[in-house]
């Protein structure tokens, strides 16, 4: 029995101790609900009252309006939360510094005061201001900010719901504008008590970040040094958005509909879409129009398109489609995507580079200008019009179709082909190793070279009027017209004993030889006609099934011509003909 006592003595004894032990632990927990109990305040003196006493939970009823005077000062500290049902008005020379939490369940007018937080404003009803708030901390907005004063933002505005700009947002450099709601700037004085404070400046001025998933639209200046990140929609009303920053288009899409965006920085467009309605694009820094992203210059619910400018650096491996009026180029235009023509016309005084995975479609007009240059490597498809007073340097394919015209006044550097893009077999002079092209028009008063391995081939009811200068090293493959009222220089033969290749020319050798074919460097092979009034400078062959009419025109042959058609006026210069 006295050990059972003892233990249960001893048991105590501990117990007691863990308990003292304990006491101080226990003083610092947080005190509860019934320690700090919630403060009603309904007079600027009852709320500066409890501030000074150290309440921590003070509440503005909705029957009751808060003014706060002219040069008051109140400072809401770290641990305390200051939930407005009613109104509070702030007046000019006032100041509120909050460090803790202002949970707006009413209205906050701002008339000229100034507002510092540092800590958190849950607004869910309406914050009017007029005057100026400094955020360092969290503006949480789940429904009405409308701002016809100043924000300074150096932390982070959250919104769900609407934030109205009808005066100033700077965005400082370590500043976050998180959108899901809609940002709307407008033009105009702001629409509170004292409009006369609002209204002049009118804009967004970001050095830090913007994300937005939901809507802003913009009626006047973003002026963006810093970065959005686009993944809802922005869309430019007759406004400007001006950008020395980055914006990142990821998902989702901006419509310039009737406004300006200038570019100075960076837009990238990530698997999005950039539509300029009515609007004007500037770029004079880099936009980089990456996989899956799409710029159209449009035309939307009857408005007309308008221009894209460029001075700076288009990258394009996406789409960009015109519909109506212009692009400019006076800068650089890398595409490896896709470029479609339907509007007015391409104009361009700078480069234009189509790499290898690039395609032009042109329905419309080219206007490469004078010091204009066309890299052609990928491919070119012309329905429409192209005029070269510039150079056009091509590695690639250009297919000139039915219509189409190519009108020269510059330089065409050939070494690939200039043709219709799909075989046909006509069985002549082997079956299908022979192709025909079909080819629209090429209007030529500057220069053509058609260099090494290039290929010109003009089909039925396709014709070449050259009034300049053709310099052939390749071959020109002609079974429509070639009115000839200037200079042809045709170059050197060259022979081969490799085996077929098809994508060269083919001469057959009589007998036919399966294994021996000639390849013509420099060569004409005429199955339509010639009419030719200026001077052909043959070095190379002319092989000829059509016609080739010579009227007061000049025939220099010094390589080999093959005639198995009709040449007629023909006078011999420098070499007995026919050789074979």
């Amino acid at each position: 029995m006295k050990k059972i006592v003892f233990k249960k003595f001893t048991a105590t004894i501990i117990a007691l101790s863990m308990m003292l032990m304990l006491l101080p632990i226990i003083s610092m927990t947080a005190p509860t609900a019934a320690d700090t109990p919630l403060i009603v305040v309904t007079s600027m003196d009852e709320l500066e009252a409890a501030l000074r006493a150290g309440a921590t939970d003070i509440l503005i009823p909705s029957d009751r309006v808060i003014g706060i005077m002219i040069n008051s000062q109140i400072e809401i500290g770290p641990d305390v939360t200051l939930t407005n049902q009613g109104a509070i008005l702030l007046y000019l020379e006032e100041t509120i510094y909050n460090w803790g939490t202002i949970d707006n369940q009413g209205e906050i007018r701002n008339m000229g005061a100034t507002i510092y937080n540092g800590g958190t404003i849950n607004n869910s009803d309406g914050i009017y201001n007029s005057g100026t708030i400094n955020n360092n901390g969290a503006i949480n907005n789940w429904d009405t900010i409308d701002n016809g004063g100043t924000i300074d933002n150096g932390g982070t505005i959250n919104n769900t719901g609407t934030l109205y700009v009808w005066d100033t947002i700077n965005n400082n450099e370590d500043g976050t504008i998180n959108n899901r709601g809609t940002i709307t700037t407008h033009w105009g004085a702001a629409s509170f008590p004292n409009p006369i404070l609002g209204g002049d400046m009118i804009t967004i001025v970001s050095w830090g970040t913007i994300n937005n998933q939901g809507t802003i639209c913009n009626w006047n200046t973003i002026d963006n040094k810093g970065t959005i990140n686009n993944n809802g929609v922005i869309r430019n009303i007759d406004g400007t958005i001006d950008n020395t920053g980055t914006i990142d288009n990821q998902g989702g899409t901006i419509y310039n509909d009737g406004g300006t965006i200038d570019n100075g920085g960076t837009i990238n467009n990530n698997g999005s879409a950039i539509s300029n309605n009515w609007g004007m694009i500037e770029n004079w820094g880099t936009i980089n129009n990456n996989e899956d992203g799409t710029i159209n210059n449009n035309v939307r619910s009857g408005i007309i398109g308008y221009i894209i400018c460029n001075v700076g650096t288009i990258n394009n491996n996406g789409v960009i489609a015109t519909y109506r009026y212009t692009i400019e180029n006076w800068g650089t235009i890398n595409n490896n995507g896709i470029i479609y023509n339907f509007g007015d016309a391409i104009e361009n005084w700078g480069t234009i580079n189509n790499y290898l995975e690039g395609t032009i479609e042109n329905w419309s007009t080219i206007n490469n200008n004078e010091d204009g240059i066309i890299d052609n490597q990928g491919t070119i498809y012309n329905w429409g019009t192209i005029c070269n007073w510039g150079t056009i340097d091509n590695g690639g394919t250009i297919t000139n179709n039915e219509d189409g015209i190519i009108d020269n006044q510059g330089a065409i550097n050939n070494w690939k082909t200039l043709k219709k893009g799909f075989p046909i077999d006509i069985g002549f002079p082997i079956g299908w190793f022979t192709r025909t092209y079909i080819m629209g028009t090429i209007n030529n008063m500057g220069t053509i070279n058609n260099n090494e391995d290039g290929i010109i081939n003009n089909n039925d009811a396709c014709t070449i009027n050259n009034f300049g200068t053709i310099d052939n090293t390749g071959t020109i493959d002609n079974t429509g017209d070639i009115d000839n009222q200037g200079i042809i220089n045709n170059w050197k033969t060259l022979k081969s004993m490799d085996p077929i290749d098809t994508e060269f020319p083919i001469i057959i050798e009589f007998p036919i030889d399966w294994f021996t074919r000639t390849y013509i460097m420099g060569a004409i092979n005429n199955w339509g006609t010639i009419d030719n009034t200026g001077t052909i400078n043959n070095w190379g062959t002319i092989y000829n099934v059509g016609t080739i009419y010579n009227d007061d025109g000049t025939i220099d042959n010094q390589g080999t011509i093959d005639n198995q058609g009709t040449i007629t006026n023909w006078t011999l210069n420098k070499r007995v003909w026919p050789i074979f």
